[in-house]
């Protein structure tokens, strides 16, 4: 009996070489939807709505909290955020501009005769100011509980503009 052990243990070991397993802990934010239905964590049609660069980012984003590399999260949630802000700006503007930035879009819409809702507004400058910068520059390091409240607030801030179209 001990010979069969032997031998299953090294044949066990021998097809194992070189595959790897992953174990997902919770988190705050459901790990099934981060993986495969990020959708789901956004107001309904909200996703969607969203152009196709940022539903990349977002279901990148969901992966990487998963995972936990919240760094590489926070870039795609800024980078979501952002291609809907631009999106959203470019909806209510009618003008093709070229790469228009952050700040200066979210300053156009406030001056606008009939402006955005203000939390929103406020909430788009926050994200700028407090998070996208800071890591757009490597000054900024995400821990897996903060880049779960940058998806908040991230998911907030696209689903007040999708549904101020």
């Amino acid at each position: 009996m001990s010979a069969i052990m032997d031998d299953l243990r090294n044949t066990l070991f021998a097809e194992a070489q070189g595959n790897v397993a992953f174990i997902l802990t919770d988190k705050r934010i459901d790990v099934n939807k981060l993986l495969s239905a990020v959708p789901a964590l956004m107001a309904p049609g909200v996703f969607d709505s969203l152009p196709d660069v940022a539903r990349y980012d977002f279901m990148e984003a969901g992966k990487c909290i998963a995972f936990e590399l919240p760094t590489a999260a926070a870039f795609h949630l800024l980078r979501g955020t952002e291609g809907m802000l631009r999106h959203f700006y470019c909806s209510l503007v009618r003008r093709g501009r070229v790469e228009p930035l952050w700040g200066p879009m979210v300053e156009s819409l406030r001056r606008r005769r009939t402006p955005p809702p203000a939390p929103l507004l406020d909430n788009l400058d926050n994200i700028r100011r407090s998070f996208r910068n800071p890591t757009q520059h490597p000054d900024k390091i995400y821990d897996i509980q903060e880049v779960q409240d940058l998806f908040g607030l991230c998911v907030d801030a696209v689903n007040r503009m999708v549904l101020s179209l």
